[in-house]
């Protein structure tokens, strides 16, 4: 029931305290002059030429659907731009192409030569070519469920697909600082569904080859959705959220309850191996590993708990979290895995673990002086590469930065940014 209160917050503000000076005076600023956060729609014809008749209808058509977008109370773009010339000591303001029906190739004309000299539009909603315009759309979903904030994406993905039908000769995408959330959370629902059960996977194959026993893969496999399952409901109670970052925790909580589940089966089985019984063999491996697994889950919970001092509330979560599900994992590696193995003991076949690590220490043994050598390589290369990695961490900052370069997002914001120049 505790995952049901689980919510993926993508919000950027999150990164910052409520009470951050800089935080409050960016509400502020909001409070009087509107919230920034917006979704773009980037239009870009086949032709690369923006004022043409088509072009222009679906400029209209969709800066009137898209106030229908939730939460939408301001549409910018090219067929509402407030135009304004004098006529000798008047003023005029109208819209650049007010009479939406009536297109000549005249009005198209001359509606292009303003456009270009207008500096209010180059470079927000026209790029230097008139070949990529854009409809901006802004929203305010601040102080609102997340539920807000995902009916305007799902509003405007629809809306795309409908322009797209409508015009195929159009290429529309989608992008700002609420598609930036969106994806954010789509990322997260992909990891979550693919990247995690993969690796899960992965390691369940290994530990299945190595340990020479299905039945030991499965019950770690047991352990580990009840590890997981039982601290996201622990931080669905607690009111926690996950974000960006702290959704990394049930990556880690999986790594670390493996971990502590093959410690406990390695001996087990050497045990059984041995021809000891199976409950006595229980009871020798839990014996053998409680007072290790336990303080390797010590230190690891105040390694990530050290994590609260940092001044960003996500990495405070993470740290918190994770600490979190490293105890859950542990007392279900010491207590729900002797339990299956009560009920359904494994057959001992042979430790690939064991052999190895005996095959291990014996060439560590033989090449002790080439080892030291090498280790000694790696820590130079490693330095180096640290000083590296910290030189360029300067230009790691953007909200860009956190994005594969293959993300439809980014690949749409490369797109506007080279468009613009």
């Amino acid at each position: 029931m505790g995952i049901n209160h689980v919510v993926f917050n993508a919000d950027y503000r999150e990164f910052f305290e409520i009470n951050d000076p800089q935080r409050m005076k960016f509400d502020e600023i909001q409070d009087v002059f509107g919230s920034s956060d917006n979704i773009m729609f980037l239009l870009v014809p086949a032709s690369r030429d923006v004022f043409t008749e088509e072009v222009f209808t679906a400029i209209h058509q969709l800066t009137e659907r898209a106030w229908q977008i939730p939460h939408s109370y301001r549409v910018d773009s090219l067929t509402n731009y407030q135009y304004s010339w004098s006529v000798g000591d008047d003023l005029m303001v109208e819209d650049l192409l007010p009479d939406i029906d009536n297109l000549s190739f005249e009005r198209l004309a001359w509606a292009k030569e303003a456009a270009l000299s207008e500096p209010g539009l180059m470079g927000r909603l026209l790029n230097n070519e008139a070949s990529v315009t854009a409809v901006n759309v802004l929203v305010n979903v601040r102080g609102k469920p997340a539920s807000a904030e995902h009916n305007a994406v799902q509003y405007a993905y629809a809306l795309s697909e409908e322009l797209r039908r409508e015009y195929p000769q159009l290429d529309v995408y989608l992008l700002g600082e609420v598609m930036a959330n969106a994806t954010f959370n789509e990322l997260y629902v992909q990891d979550t569904t693919t990247l995690l059960p993969l690796m899960v996977l992965l390691i369940l194959l290994l530990a299945m080859f190595a340990l020479k026993s299905a039945v030991a893969s499965i019950h770690i496999l047991v352990v580990v959705i009840v590890s997981v399952t039982a601290s996201i409901g622990l931080i669905g109670w607690l009111g926690g959220a996950l974000t960006s970052h702290s959704s990394a925790a049930p990556i880690i909580i999986v790594t670390l309850a493996i971990a502590d589940c093959v410690h406990l089966l390695t001996h087990y089985l050497r045990f059984r191996q041995e021809g000891i019984l199976n409950e006595d063999a229980i009871a020798k491996s839990v014996d053998r590993n409680a007072k290790a697994i336990f303080y390797t889950s010590l230190t690891t919970i105040i390694g990530f708990l050290s994590l609260n001092a940092s001044d960003s509330p996500p990495f405070r979560d993470l740290g918190n979290f994770v600490a979190l599900g490293v105890m859950m994992a542990f007392l279900f590696s010491v207590l729900l895995l002797p339990l299956l193995l009560m009920f359904f003991p494994c057959s001992p076949r042979g430790n690939l673990i064991q052999i190895t690590w005996k095959a291990w220490i014996d060439m560590c043994h033989r090449n002790a002086r080439s080892i030291v050598a090498l280790t000694v390589m790696i820590l130079l290369g490693s330095v180096y590469g640290l000083k590296k990695m910290i030189s360029t961490m300067t230009g790691l900052h953007t909200l860009m930065s956190l994005f594969l370069s293959d993300k439809p997002w980014i690949l749409v914001n490369n797109t506007l940014v080279a468009q613009r120049h």
